[in-house]
Order: C-alpha cells, then structure tokens, then sequence
C-alpha cells in the first residue's frame, strides 16, 4: 500500500478522533489526538498493510491507547489542580486585604518587565485564571502559542526573581 496524505488518515479517523475527545471531556483533547495522529504518521510504515481497512484499525488501536494515556494523565491533573485549589482557597482566606494588595502590587511590578504579549497571557492566566484554550480565543493565537509565550514569560520571570 502506497503512502497516503495525513488528511486522509486524519478524514478515516474523523469520528473516532471526535468520539474519544468528548470521552476525554476536556478541551485540549481533540488536538492531542489530531497531534498524536501525525505524530503516529511519521512512524507508521504503510507497506505493512495490505488494504485501508488494516491501517484504520491500527490507527483505531493507537488511537484508543492514546485516548487511555489521556484520560489517566488528566485524571492526575484534575487531582492535582484540586488539592492545590483548596489550598489557595486556606491562603487567600487567611490573606488581609493589605496582604492581597501587596500581593497585587508585586504580580504588576514583576510582570512590567516582560514584552505586552507575554505580560496578557501571564496576566490572563495567572490574575484572571482563565486556560489556554479561553486565552487563545481572546487573543487570537493558537493554543501552542499561548503555551509557548507562557513558558519564555516564566523564564525571564525566573530570571528577575533569581537576579
């Protein structure tokens, strides 16, 4: 079997992509999956496979592994993202209002220093909280780029809060 197109395998698997991605129940999912499958594309020797039928269920396989992966490690992030919001919740309780104010003062101080994109997304994410996803909506960038400009912002935080 020759080497088919990416879309094609993406267009095979369509439904299977959108059926494990409301299973997962998280945002991100669909493009997890759609990035495992192209990553799964450079892998695959497609001369092992006699007939289309062969290579989607393969792919259906690979798919439902990685949906498996999925699911555990967002399970341990929402574990996470749980205790560590009850423990803001203990802090911020305890905090004073000139505590909070202090607080914010010092967030805007250490954020001035970076460049206007990195200082929204750090703002937006941290500040107001919202997710990747809610960002890249109000920004109009991808995903990948909110979470690429996030990282590079918290380097150079790091690298002012170490100095």
């Amino acid at each position: 079997m020759c080497k088919i197109k990416v879309q094609k395998i993406l267009n095979l698997v369509e439904s299977k992509i959108n059926y494990f991605s409301n299973m997962l129940g998280y945002a991100e999912a669909k493009t997890d999956l759609i990035i495992y499958i192209m990553n799964l594309y450079k892998k695959i020797d497609f001369l092992k496979f006699n007939n289309e039928n062969e290579l989607k269920y393969f792919i259906y396989k690979c798919l439902d592994n990685e949906r498996k992966r999925l699911f555990f490690k967002s399970k341990k992030v929402k574990e996470c993202e749980q205790v560590n919001s009850y423990v803001v919740d203990i802090n911020m309780n305890t905090l004073s209002y000139s505590d909070k104010f202090h607080t914010d003062m010092y967030f805007f101080d250490l954020i001035s220093n970076l460049s206007p994109k990195q200082k929204n997304i750090i703002y937006y994410k941290f500040y107001l909280q919202l997710s990747d996803v809610e960002i890249s909506n109000k920004l109009n960038i991808s995903r990948q780029a909110v979470n690429k400009t996030k990282l590079l912002a918290l380097s150079n935080l790091k690298k002012v809060v170490l100095s």
